[in-house]
């Protein structure tokens, strides 16, 4: 069982060519092994409104969150419990986005797709 980083999401689904044939295999499955952590979703909406990314989601889709549910991934919510978590963890990650992913991870006993080495800091199983 998957749990989907931004990074791996935005590589898949802006067409990156750098995004590894194995990644883009299970992310087109749209599988739901794949799950998505509602606060990845929220990086992903902050980035694009700010500019830093473009829209990623299909034009029939009012939000990125009605196309991964419809494509059939697995939507995790952030809880209190795993926000604690994630707080507790060590600074090793600079980014609270991340570190809540760690945390669900953690909490869940899913394998993190990233190409984020420090996620692999905390000792969670990563591939990329």
């Amino acid at each position: 069982m998957w749990l989907a980083d931004a990074c791996a999401l935005i590589d898949f689904y802006t067409g990156d060519p750098d995004c590894p044939a194995t990644l883009r295999s299970l992310l087109e499955t749209g599988t739901p092994d794949v799950a998505v952590l509602a606060t990845t979703v929220w990086e992903i909406a902050s980035k694009t409104r700010r500019g830093r990314l473009p829209q990623i989601h299909s034009p029939p889709y009012g939000t990125l969150t009605a196309m991964l549910e419809d494509q059939g991934y697995a939507l995790l919510p952030f809880d209190h419990a795993t926000a604690e978590q994630a707080a507790g963890l060590p600074a090793l990650h600079g980014d609270p986005f991340d570190r809540a992913l760690v945390a669900a991870a953690q909490r869940t006993g899913r394998v993190v797709l990233t190409s984020d080495a420090a996620i692999a800091a905390y000792g969670v199983p990563v591939r990329w």
